[in-house]
């Protein structure tokens, strides 16, 4: 023939089952074809026909062991002969048949669940077989209890040795219990935490421990304690109640105290969570408003809107009344001020059917006088209704479309950003809120408390600050709770630092002092 091939690697090297080997080709004369056979103990012969190359891959089975064989055939027209072969030795990466499970020692504390991982490698695959049929496991369970397949809790102090054993595949762990009361926890589930009027709640224990006795405390429920694991409490009274518990454990004691944790909504009510932010004291850095007000102690316990001009209370609200308990609350949920709520018309925007006072947090969540509640409306439930939020020296803003407000449960409602309802547009000159970032504010400035703001002119919002301060003392400042003090920071200026008449000309525009600004609710 004239020809001859010769493969390289050569004989004698060591390869892994699963490698990727490549064989290098050399040949001359009139070869119109070079096959490749792979012969082994462990595996079925292979047969790579390669045509005229001078390079191949081929993979080894992850079965193979032991030495193989490739041989090299070339041919022509004529015929095919072996022209050379090698012989190659091939490691098993297989594991064998076994079950590994880990970690080898669990330390596990008193009443503590902790998982453990258990792997089967059948014919060399690694399959989790945690829950699996066939899997068992013998230890003592004194010290020691299984759960759930491969989570075990601690019982008692002591040690115990857990086999496993998966089809006659033997593993063992080493669990080691001791006492930690640390990491007792006393903790409750519950049915829900928002109902209505003489509606139920489903509480049960979820302490992680050994427990083996309860305190609990339902002040305002029916029962108002109980020393059961899973009591039923009925609340006859609308209002904010904590709850607590107190859970005794084979190794020592934990309690639990969630304070204003069940809400008990009244009957033939409606809910509002409104998010709003004022103008005034928002800070675009912070996305918070100061609460200066209440730092001054000036927010006064009963509500302010009752007697202002074009504040009138209908439908239940006026004479809201809050405690100096909520009023010493910091941090986010720290109050700001008094806010007005109105559900009006659905046919009629203009017509306010139910107002509230309510209770403004630096966050921009109004709550009801509890600091804490959604904001209920004497109105029947199930019905649709807009939606208005409005301030003592603010513009107010309101829902471009009526929202439907269900029996028990409150209705969310942002006005400090886009939202698919829209704003109602009185007569559309002017935004409904001025936009500061990403969130809009209420417009401030509002000094006469009427529906417009103006700067120069009859009737102006700056002459009303400086009435305050006093037209012949324009520098002096008045320290109180003042509907003129813009910035809402405690203190009524005309002139100087941080004074009330600038912000009222930085919405009016600087370079348009005489124009006016309109209040875009119905009316």
């Amino acid at each position: 023939m004239g020809s001859f091939l010769h493969i390289s690697p050569a004989s004698g090297q060591q390869f892994n089952a699963g490698d990727s080997v490549t064989l290098q080709i050399f040949s001359s004369g009139s070869m119109t074809g070079i096959g490749i056979f792979i012969l082994g103990l462990s595996v079925e012969p292979i047969l790579i026909d390669t045509g005229i190359v001078t390079e191949i891959k081929f993979q080894i089975p992850h079965t193979a062991v032991g030495h193989l064989s490739i041989w090299a055939l070339g041919g022509d027209s004529i015929e095919w002969k072996v022209i050379d072969s090698v012989s190659i030795n091939v490691q098993s990466t297989l594991i064998p048949d076994s079950i590994i499970a880990s970690p080898d020692t669990l330390l596990l504390p008193i009443g503590r669940v902790y998982s453990m991982n258990i792997t089967a490698y059948v014919n060399g695959a690694p399959v989790n077989i945690a829950g699996a049929p066939g899997l068992s496991a013998e230890y003592d369970s004194s010290v020691a209890l299984q759960v759930d397949p491969g989570f075990f809790k601690g019982i008692s102090e002591g040690s115990t040795d857990a086999v496993f054993d998966y089809m006659g595949l033997l593993d063992t762990v080493h669990i080691s219990v001791y006492n930690d009361p640390d990491a007792l926890t006393a903790s409750f589930n519950y049915s829900t935490n928002k109902i209505c009027l003489g509606a139920s709640v489903q509480f049960s224990d979820a302490s992680i421990g050994i427990p083996v006795a309860y305190e609990w405390t339902f002040p305002g429920g029916n029962p108002s304690s109980s020393t059961l694991p899973n009591p039923e409490v009925v609340y006859p009274d609308p209002g904010s109640y904590s709850v607590g518990l107190k859970t005794y454990f084979t190794n020592g004691v934990d309690s639990v105290t969630r304070n204003n944790f069940i809400q008990v909504n009244p009957a033939g009510v409606v809910l509002a969570n409104v998010k709003v932010f004022l103008q005034g004291p928002y800070s675009s850095n912070l996305h918070l408003m100061h609460d200066s007000l209440r730092v001054r102690n000036l927010i006064p316990l009963t509500e302010p809107y009752t007697g202002l001009a074009n504040f009138i209370h209908t439908g239940g609200g006026g004479g809201e009344q809050t405690t100096p308990a909520v009023l010493a609350v910091a941090g986010p949920d720290a109050i700001v001020d008094w806010v007005f709520l109105e559900l009006r018309n659905p046919v009629d925007p203009a017509q306010v059917l139910a107002t509230r006072a309510a209770l403004l947090q630096r966050d921009g969540n109004v709550v009801d006088v509890d600091g804490t509640s959604p904001v209920y409306f004497n109105l029947s439930p199930d019905q649709y209704y807009y939606l208005t939020v409005r301030h003592r020296n603010h513009f107010g803003a309101q829902l471009g479309d009526t929202r439907f407000f269900p029996g028990c449960a409150a209705v969310k409602a942002d006005f400090h950003i886009p939202n698919s309802d829209g704003f109602y547009a009185f007569n559309g000159l002017n935004p409904a809120q001025r936009q500061i970032g990403a969130n809009f504010v209420l417009w401030a400035g509002n000094g006469r408390t009427d529906y417009v703001l103006k700067y120069n002119g009859s009737a102006n919002d700056r002459n009303a600050v400086l009435s305050v301060v006093g037209l012949a003392t324009p520098n002096a400042i008045v320290a109180d709770y003042k509907v003129e003090d813009y910035n809402m920071d405690g203190v009524v200026k005309y002139n100087g630092s941080a004074n009330d008449r600038n912000v009222l000309l930085g919405n009016v525009g600087l370079l348009t002092p005489s124009a006016i600004l309109y209040d875009q609710i119905a009316r």
